[in-house]
């Protein structure tokens, strides 16, 4: 008995009796048809390796572009800083020589 469900599996006490019911023509039959759907699947697990690679690709690219904005950000938050720091520095130094 042949149990298709998540878990294939036999009942060896019944394989036998089984094994003797089926001709060669019908096993040749089967195994023909396994194979086309090993070809099948081979060529699904191809295609979506594919798409599974270019869908990595497209996201690694967002992310690349999103890392450049935010290295621009942080450098212009840095630049803003800096000439903060510079206005206040001068401000300073204008308030001490007006004293």
């Amino acid at each position: 008995m042949v149990n298709c469900s998540s878990n294939i599996s036999l009942d060896f006490k019944n394989l036998n009796m089984w094994a003797g019911m089926v001709t060669t023509e019908e096993l040749t039959k089967a195994l023909e048809q396994n194979n086309k759907l090993i070809k099948l699947n081979k060529k699904f697990l191809v295609n979506a390796t594919g798409e599974l690679k270019e869908n990595l690709l497209v996201e690694k690219t967002r992310l690349d572009e999103q890392k450049n904005q935010l290295f621009y950000l942080y450098q212009e938050l840095i630049n803003k800083d800096q000439n903060r720091i510079i206005d206040f520095q001068n401000s300073m130094q204008v308030f001490f020589i007006s004293k």
